[in-house]
């Protein structure tokens, strides 16, 4: 069940990705990053309340798109812009800071 939250969670951001490009170009990352806290963090505050199944749902599905989506088209575009030189570092470095982040954060809470 809770798999198939977070698999239409990825789906959806990956629907909203390009808005949310849109806007960060618009708006700027610093502003796009923020949305991106607020929506995830009150995910997770939503979540600590729900009862059921379909709310579980709504709340990966609307909620948490929104928030990953606002967090992925920002943070790629940004890192480019600001290293040049060593571009391809910069990213890896960014993706292994989210993926050691999921890892160590259940394990430290």
């Amino acid at each position: 069940m809770v798999a198939g939250a977070f698999a239409i969670g990825n789906i959806s951001a990956a629907i909203l990705a390009p808005v949310m490009g849109l806007l960060a170009d618009k708006y700027g990352p610093r502003i796009m990053i923020l949305v991106s806290g607020l929506f995830t963090g009150g995910t997770y505050l939503i979540i600590s309340g729900i009862n059921t199944l379909w709310q579980f749902y709504l709340a990966f599905t609307v909620s948490m798109g929104i928030g990953k989506s606002a967090s992925l088209g920002t943070i790629g575009p940004t890192v480019s812009r600001w290293f040049v030189a060593r571009r391809g570092l910069a990213q890896g470095i960014v993706q292994a800071g989210a993926g050691l982040g999921k890892f160590w954060l259940p394990i430290l809470y």
